[in-house]
C-alpha cells in the first residue's frame, strides 16, 4: 500500500526501473494525490504508461473537514497537463465521481489510450488484468 510518507520510495523505484510499463497503486485514506502524480510526471522511464489506481471509495472527516478518497478531477488535471507528449495511458481508477468529461477531453489530445473507472478497492490482485 503506497501512503503519503513513502511516495519518495516509489520514485527512487521509478528512477531505476527504466522498463517498467505498469503500476497497480492501492493507496491509504486522506493520500496525497497531488503529490503522487507530480512524482509520476517528473519520474517515470519513458516505457510506463499504464496505470491502475484503488482507492478507498469512502470519504472520511478530520477536524470537520471532509477528506476525500479519491483523487479530484484538479489533481488529475494537473496529473494529465504534465503527461502530455508522453506515451498515452492505460488508466484504471476506482470510483472517481465526475470525470467522464475530464478523460473524454484529454482522450481527444491523445493523451488517454484507455479509461475505466471500477477498480474496487480491497480486492487487491484478484483477477487482476491490464485493461
Amino acid at each position: 500500500m503506497l501512503t503519503s510518507n513513502n511516495i519518495s520510495e516509489l520514485e527512487r523505484l521509478l528512477i531505476k526501473c527504466h522498463y517498467l510499463n505498469g503500476l497497480f497503486i492501492t493507496n491509504d485514506i486522506g493520500f496525497n494525490w497531488d503529490k503522487l502524480f507530480c512524482v509520476l510526471a517528473r519520474s517515470s522511464p519513458i516505457h510506463l504508461f499504464k496505470f491502475k489506481f484503488s482507492n478507498a471509495t469512502t470519504n472520511y472527516t478530520v477536524k470537520e473537514k471532509p477528506v476525500p478518497a479519491a483523487p479530484n478531477l484538479e489533481s488529475l488535471k494537473l496529473f494529465f497537463d504534465k503527461w502530455k507528449d508522453r506515451h498515452p495511458m492505460l488508466l484504471q481508477f476506482g470510483n472517481i465521481e465526475n470525470v467522464e468529461s475530464l478523460i473524454e477531453e484529454y482522450k481527444a489530445k491523445g493523451l488517454d489510450k484507455k479509461y475505466n473507472n471500477i477498480v474496487s478497492y480491497g480486492k487487491g490482485f484478484d483477477g487482476f488484468e491490464w485493461i
